[in-house]
């Protein structure tokens, strides 16, 4: 019991000091976060490889727009298959 209770406070203490110290240091905290999220944006978003968000996205839109393609040919039941246009 007397266990259970002093890890209890020992991490309410922890929790208050790392409190304490993101206060007094919130604006350089702040700054920093600031600038290591723009630049992870820029870095890994803004890729212009086979494997930038942009090239994924696409793909994964065309395929949503030939499988929808595709559905919607077989309910009205002219299973042929229909060109995808970029």
């Amino acid at each position: 019991m007397f266990q259970y209770f002093s890890l209890v406070i020992f991490l309410f203490v922890v929790e208050f000091l790392f409190a304490t110290l993101a206060f007094v240091f919130r604006e350089n905290l702040g700054g920093t976060l600031k600038e290591e999220l723009t630049e992870g944006i820029k870095v890994h978003y803004n890729a212009t490889g086979s494997n930038s968000l942009e090239n994924i996205w696409n793909h994964i839109h065309k395929e949503v727009l030939l499988e929808s393609l595709i559905c919607v040919t077989m309910l009205h039941g002219k299973a042929k298959s229909v060109p995808l246009q970029a």
